[in-house]
């Protein structure tokens, strides 16, 4: 399974590089110990030292062989970050500051795909001959700062649990910032997106806490699911106009939240959109959306103010429950479908001019467990 050679093994934790014995029964859980680690010693729970070389002669024969990759990271979680580095001595990754090389055996490097860059990398500069990035320094724990040339167009998974980076200029030539690309850098303080990006993938900035602020350019159209989600530090966001599609959960957990600007063009809020925002407490649907779906909403628990605009037809499953300062809604006359538990503690329910009677018949139908304690207004 381990093919024969000189073995080194480094311990990081949170990006910084142990320099005292590691034992791996008080770092790394069991089910670890038993995936990944546990037969690096005849011992359980025996001690490392860093960077210490290995022979090893031990039973290693239920150790998958994924574990043994020229360059193999295991992440205990995306904060408290411990990792074991096995890498062959003669493949040794870089660390410190590195410039990556504009040509190799006389050949051009023109894009850099998954590449093997461990978490001793605090810095990396990236030749212009490069065109395209994808999964390239994904969980370089140590990585502070990248300069990333304006040449590359293909951007996807690069700074994946880069748990330590800051901030990094996107690229101009950039279309779309693909999936996962800054997901888990929960220490980056701003990015920069170009105008001409047209796509924000899934997880594009999930669990970004640190980011305080985000500026959505007007050549978006589209931004996928939890491309955002968790992004605890963002107080405010304006959707363009030019934004027409959101893929589900795309501002959920963004707790700090407090105030959010619509697209214009969007013709549906999608499921959990912006649920478990706590801080968020007003929030306009202009007509142009037609449905406001499952959870959208959902335990946005100071959320107190909402204005839907005539045009909207659809208030799916839960949309607003576990708002609970949400006492007061008004229903336009073009709702005509309210799913169950839509909301829950409303009190007032102010309607058109004669519309009490419709807009009563569709809470009952289950858009609230309450709907003989309501206050009608016309």
């Amino acid at each position: 399974i381990l093919p024969a050679g000189s073995y080194t093994i480094r311990a990081y934790y949170n990006g910084e590089e142990l320099s005292q014995s590691v034992d791996l029964s008080a770092n790394v859980g069991t089910s670890v110990i038993d995936y990944d680690v546990g037969s690096y010693s005849s011992t359980p729970g025996a001690s490392i030292n860093n960077r210490h070389d290995v022979d090893f002669k031990f039973d290693i024969q239920s150790v998958p062989v994924e574990a043994f990759y020229s360059h193999y990271y295991y992440y205990a979680d995306m904060v408290d970050c411990f990792v074991l580095e096995v890498i062959k001595d003669q493949d040794i990754a870089p660390r410190g500051s590195y410039t990556i090389p504009a040509s190799y055996e006389g050949h051009s490097v023109g894009g850099l795909w998954y590449g093997s860059y461990g978490p001793g990398l605090t810095s990396v500069t990236i030749p212009d001959s490069v065109k395209g990035l994808s999964g390239t320094f994904s969980y370089c724990s140590g990585l502070l700062s990248a300069d990333v040339p304006n040449s590359v167009r293909v951007f996807s998974d690069v700074f994946y649990n880069c748990i330590r980076l800051e901030s990094v200029a996107i690229p101009s030539a950039v279309k779309e910032i693909g999936d996962h690309c800054f997901s888990g850098c929960c220490s980056l303080k701003s990015a920069t997106i170009p105008n001409g990006v047209t796509n924000i993938c899934s997880y594009a900035f999930q669990n970004c806490s640190s980011l305080t602020s985000i500026i959505i350019p007007n050549s978006v159209e589209s931004i996928g699911w939890d491309a955002f989600s968790g992004c605890s530090g963002l107080t405010s966001v304006t959707i363009p106009d030019s934004v027409s599609l959101m893929g589900p959960g795309v501002f959920a957990n963004c707790n700090g939240l407090t105030n959010v600007n619509l697209s214009s063009s969007l013709t549906e809020i999608p499921d959990g959109a912006f649920s478990h925002c706590g801080n968020l407490q007003f929030v306009k649907i202009p007509g142009n959306v037609k449905v406001i779906d499952y959870g959208a909403f959902d335990c946005c628990k100071n959320l107190t103010t909402v204005e839907i605009d005539d045009g909207v037809t659809e208030i799916g499953s839960q949309a607003f429950a576990g708002c609970s300062c949400l006492t007061a809604i008004s229903i336009p006359p073009s709702v005509n479908v309210i799913r169950i538990l839509a909301f829950e503690s409303l009190s007032v329910v102010f309607v058109a001019p004669g519309d009490t009677e419709r807009v009563k018949e569709l809470l009952s139908n289950g858009g609230v467990s309450f709907v003989d304690k309501l206050q009608f207004v016309e």
